[in-house]
């Protein structure tokens, strides 16, 4: 089974509260049972990005958080650390212009 973290989203695992769960109100969520996703694994390069397809339960959510002080940055280091905890791992990661298209 593949677990994936995309653009540093992250949902509670076999029952773990997260960050957003614990420090933030949500405002939105749509959830599919059976649904597929195109995940990035590289930079859009050329007009096209790599991408591997995963199927299974597909959430999006957004998120509402009052907390003066805290950046996004913040924010996703505490999801990813929380991720990576829970067995997660990184498929790909860059930084602005390597990215692609940024």
């Amino acid at each position: 089974m593949l677990k994936a973290v995309a653009l540093g989203l992250f949902c509670a695992v076999a029952g773990q509260a997260s960050t957003l769960e614990t420090q933030a109100e949500r405002t939105y969520l749509r959830s599919d049972a059976l649904a597929s996703y195109a995940l990035p694994i590289g930079p859009w390069a050329d007009g096209t990005m790599l991408t591997r397809k995963t199927e299974g339960t597909v959430e999006i959510s957004a998120w509402r958080m009052d907390q003066p002080g805290v950046t996004t940055l913040d924010l996703f280091s505490a999801l990813r650390a929380e991720a990576l905890e829970q067995g997660f791992r990184v498929l790909f990661e860059c930084d602005t212009a390597e990215c692609g298209g940024f």
